[in-house]
């Protein structure tokens, strides 16, 4: 028969904790199997075939100087630059209707989790009938109510427009003033984007809230990541009640600068769907070139920076910008 001593050494040297029927520390030695870290994202082939297609690519070769950004919701993972690389993350530009889908992003912020109104929702896509307005016509404007004077706009809708597809700013210049926005600066407008946004570095060069953003590629990239990431309410709204926008194919709508494609348009954002159905990406390009988007699972963003005052801009932006995504989603 083992003495006590005896069987307590027996045990120990069996790795047996005596400590194991109860009271104080179990003394388990056994190593746990850490949980593995996720392996990177190899972006080197990603990155390198993104920016063959901005330097060979004959959608991009006519565009000039530009820069260009993916990322994901952390983090910028690619960029590039073509031309003689003047344009950087840091230019400051005009971004034009780039700034629709912040202000839309600003509105349902701003609501606190109420409910958009029907009169908003509308507004956001266009099919208010408020229809009149010349986005030249702010320069000298001293506030959004100020500017909706001088660029025409009107008091009431025109009713043939009343739920009818027709992009134009007076809908936002006129939401913006029913939010009570109406005296609003440019710089008011700034730092109410900047503080509910969760950004820095966004300016105007007028009263236009949904189109004379002033900002650089790393200021908007701010948004697009706080966008895909779910850190704004737009994030789960993107694409919702999306309305066609394609005059001649679409009974309800009348005028859009991309009638070439068969997009829809959500709160203050394209739903590009180039067949009709699939969604590729929510995106909000500006006349003057500068193109943001976010992917359809809202893993990555994008832009394409550049300043063009020539006619189609926009949609030029668009083509190339398209085909970088593809090369560098295709590469991965």
């Amino acid at each position: 028969m083992l003495t006590p001593l005896l069987r307590a050494a027996l045990l120990t040297s069996l790795g047996l904790g005596l400590t194991a029927c109860g009271g104080g520390s179990s003394g388990d030695t056994s190593t746990t199997t850490p949980t593995p870290t996720p392996t990177p994202i190899n972006t080197a082939a990603a990155n390198t075939a993104a920016q063959t297609v901005a330097d060979t690519d004959a959608s991009c070769t006519g565009l000039g100087d530009f820069y260009w950004e993916i990322g994901d919701t952390t983090q910028a993972l690619g960029s590039g630059q073509t031309g003689t690389k003047s344009v950087t993350a840091s230019s400051v530009m005009q971004i034009a209707s780039a700034s629709k889908m912040m202000f839309s992003a600003y509105v349902l912020e701003s609501k606190h989790g109420a409910a958009l109104t029907q009169s908003e929702m509308d507004k956001l896509r266009f099919i208010s009938g408020y229809i009149d307005f010349n986005n030249l016509g702010c320069a000298q404007s001293a506030t959004i109510a100020d500017c909706y004077t001088d660029a025409g706009g009107s008091a009431q809708p025109t009713p043939a427009e009343v739920g009818r597809f027709y992009y134009s700013g007076a809908h936002d210049q006129k939401l913006a003033m029913d939010l009570g926005l109406g005296a609003y600066t440019e710089t008011d407008l700034a730092n109410a984007y900047n503080q509910t946004l969760g950004i820095t570095g966004m300016g105007f060069s007028s009263p236009q809230p949904a189109g004379a953003g002033r900002t650089n590629a790393q200021t908007y990239a701010q948004f697009l990541r706080r966008l895909a990431g779910g850190q704004l309410a737009l994030s789960s709204r993107l694409g919702e009640n999306a309305v066609c926008t394609q005059p001649g194919t679409c009974a309800t709508a009348d005028y859009s600068p991309a009638a070439q494609y068969q997009w829809h348009y959500g709160y203050g954002h394209w739903v590009e769907t180039y067949d009709g159905t699939t969604v590729e990406a929510y995106s909000s390009p500006g006349a003057f070139g500068f193109y943001p988007w976010v992917t359809a699972d809202k893993k990555y963003y994008g832009l394409l920076a550049r300043q063009a005052t020539g006619s189609g801009a926009a949609m030029d932006s668009v083509a190339c910008g398209r085909k970088i995504r593809q090369a560098w989603l295709a590469a991965l």
